[in-house]
């Protein structure tokens, strides 16, 4: 599991992809070194709805995996 603590610098809205699938992603700026890196997570499905409340600026942790898979001999992320 790796964490990434920073500020919400952005959030979007929900959008759906289809009928069955949706997503949302936000971008959270880690200051943890010596230059600031803004990093984009998405959210898919319900997960969706935990970004609800947060405002612009708000210091978060995420805790996210980083996984793979072999396709016809090329990984995707």
């Amino acid at each position: 599991m790796i964490k990434i603590s920073g500020l919400i610098k952005v959030i979007e809205d929900s959008k759906q992809i289809n009928p069955n699938f949706r997503v949302r992603l936000f971008i959270v700026t880690d200051n943890s070194n010596t230059s600031p890196q803004d990093v984009q997570f998405q959210l898919v499905q319900d997960d969706c709805n935990k970004l609800n409340g947060f405002a612009i600026g708000t210091q978060v942790t995420v805790e996210f995996n980083i996984r793979s898979r072999l396709y016809e001999g090329k990984y995707y992320y």
